[in-house]
């Protein structure tokens, strides 16, 4: 007989706590590091898939969202964590949100914790380079690996 394993369930709760009316704020200056923790994550077997929704907030309530675009700026780790590599005055006043997706019941759940961004012109210096992520790699002997980093380094020298 081959033995075999059979998920019988999994655990799918909302985020916990945090049912604010009104989003927190977070201030940065144009071109910073920034980072947005999704927090509060539920339990999840198995692990949950991350995205994130900006919009605006309209009579206490988020509308007009639509999904964070990740790319050369903005990176979205495997925790849940959102990385601005450097943020823009277009970013200044959206509402964020966490969102995840559990790929067996696929049931997307949203973080009832907001965060609206204020974003302002600054003269700070560039920030140096910061390793901020590096996902663990094995690697056979006389084989090749690629390895993904996340940097904080933004300079407006370009």
């Amino acid at each position: 007989m081959t033995p075999y394993l059979r998920i019988a369930a999994t655990v799918a709760n909302a985020f916990p706590g945090g049912d604010g009316t009104f989003p927190d704020s977070v201030e940065a200056y144009r071109s910073n590091y920034l980072k947005m923790d999704c927090i509060n994550v539920p339990k999840s077997v198995p692990a949950w898939t991350f995205n994130w929704q900006r919009g605006k907030m309209v009579s206490n309530t988020l509308s007009d969202t639509n999904p964070v675009n990740v790319g050369e700026r903005m990176i979205i780790d495997p925790n849940g964590s959102l990385h601005f590599l450097w943020v823009e005055m277009s970013d200044n006043g959206y509402i964020y949100v966490c969102e995840t997706k559990n790929e067996i019941i696929l049931m997307d759940v949203r973080n009832s914790h907001t965060m609206k961004l204020n974003v302002q012109s600054g003269t700070e210096r560039d920030r140096p380079p910061e390793l901020k992520y590096s996902s663990d790699v094995t690697v056979m002997a006389e084989d090749t690996a690629e390895l993904t980093c996340i940097f904080t380094y933004y300079s407006s020298r370009g």
